[in-house]
């Protein structure tokens, strides 16, 4: 995948799409974030989807946008000494696939 960070943490996450069947079909693109080892959190955390539906042969650029100041703190760990959400230093992991047992591409922003 092509992943890019922008100031306050908006992801950009761009992959190309293809249908190599025969008949019209969807996919749905999810993307998965890991992060960093020094915090005690699941593997991995689904942080954006995007459902495409592609003609036969057709090829698509598919972009999913996730805003990490959200309220739903896609980058975000919950701090128990301050009580609020904190965002951590390191690498973080962004898994994308078709769902969280099948995820072909992957790369790393750095925070």
């Amino acid at each position: 995948p092509t992943v890019g960070l922008a100031a306050g943490y908006q992801l950009s996450v761009t992959v190309d799409l293809a249908n190599t069947g025969t008949r019209t079909g969807a996919e749905v693109v999810q993307v998965y974030l890991s992060m960093p080892a020094s915090l005690d959190e699941p593997p991995r955390r689904l942080i954006g989807w995007k459902k495409v539906t592609l003609p036969p042969g057709a090829t698509e650029k598919v972009t999913i946008l996730v805003d990490g100041n959200s309220s739903a703190h896609p980058f975000g760990h919950w701090d128990t000494v301050a009580r609020s959400w904190a965002v951590a230093p390191g690498d973080y992991g962004v898994l994308v696939g078709n769902s969280s047992r099948n995820l072909s591409l992957a790369g790393t922003i750095r925070l």
